[in-house]
């Protein structure tokens, strides 16, 4: 209790730690030291500190009679300890344990959101769908209601993309349909539905024009144009659309080979001779450029 009265953080750490190293189970100088460390981001330090606090809980208080007792605050205590032991360990790239530490704050209380949402997030990147899924599920079960839009939209598109990947569609597609409910313009979530492959074709020009918004650029944008024309040419049987949409993209990418010969095939097809006589000269001007350079 000495070492509260110091000013200076850094010795008060510096004290803690040498209290530790004579004595590595020393749980009040792990606990003072603890909060010292995870104000610092001193991770490196803090994750043995953590390890040894959440393995042996904390100190019991005496009861009336003399005897010891345990703490009525350890479940939250040894959750708060365990999801900073997870975040530190993330930072210092320690994976194991961060998996091991979200789980067992999980399994305290599966009602903690932080907890819940860590577990499933290393899940997803192990590729362990079934584990992601039943971590989400306790996000839903707990906080759906609570959550801001946004972060129910990640909510429902991670649900439905877990389910995806374990075979089970129409649940997916149900979860990615809530998402794009509240965002129609979810990009994960409208590249989720595509990869579903169920929609009307008119649904899939809605979801690809709502890509082009959030596409990252010009050649990104005057695929998803090349591929909206594609649909009404090929899945709805209309040229003056898919030549509207190629034509859109050649605004944005005006040497685009691929878009330059759908629109000459279309106005060939069409016997629209100038039109046609327009895209060839374009693309004998871009082969020519291409073989200079």
């Amino acid at each position: 209790e000495i070492y509260d009265g110091l000013a200076d953080q850094r010795k008060a750490t510096e004290l803690y730690l040498d209290a530790l190293a004579v004595d590595p189970e020393h749980v009040e100088a792990g606990e003072r030291v603890a909060e010292l460390l995870w104000r610092a981001e001193r991770y490196t330090d803090l994750v043995p500190v953590l390890e040894m606090l959440t393995r042996l809980g904390p100190r019991p208080k005496a009861g009336a009679g003399g005897e010891s007792r345990p703490s009525g605050a350890e479940p939250a205590q040894q959750v708060e300890r365990l999801t900073r032991l997870a975040h530190a360990a993330h930072a210092l790239g320690l994976d194991e344990k961060v998996g091991k530490a979200y789980a067992r704050a999980a399994e305290i209380d599966e009602t903690n959101l932080e907890a819940q949402r860590g577990r499933a997030a290393w899940h997803q990147k192990r590729e362990e769908h079934q584990e992601a899924l039943a971590a989400l599920g306790k996000v839903f079960e707990h906080h759906v209601e609570d959550l801001p839009p946004s972060e129910r939209v990640e909510l429902f598109y991670n649900m439905g993309a877990c389910e995806l990947k374990l075979g089970e569609k129409q649940k997916a597609k149900e979860l990615i349909a809530r998402a794009l409910e509240l965002d129609p313009a979810h990009r994960p979530s409208l590249l989720a539905s595509l990869e579903l492959g169920e929609a009307k074709p008119e649904s899939l020009i809605d979801a690809k024009k709502a890509l082009l918004v959030t596409a990252t650029g010009v050649d990104e944008q005057a695929k998803l144009l090349g591929e909206i024309g594609d649909i009404w040419l090929e899945k709805l049987g209309n040229r003056d659309e898919a030549v509207s949409a190629w034509r859109e993209g050649l605004e944005l990418k005006n040497d685009d080979h691929k878009l330059l010969h759908k629109c000459l095939d279309a106005y060939v097809e069409e016997k629209s001779w100038p039109q046609a006589l327009e895209m060839l000269e374009r693309l004998i001007e871009v082969e020519k450029v291409q073989s200079v350079r």
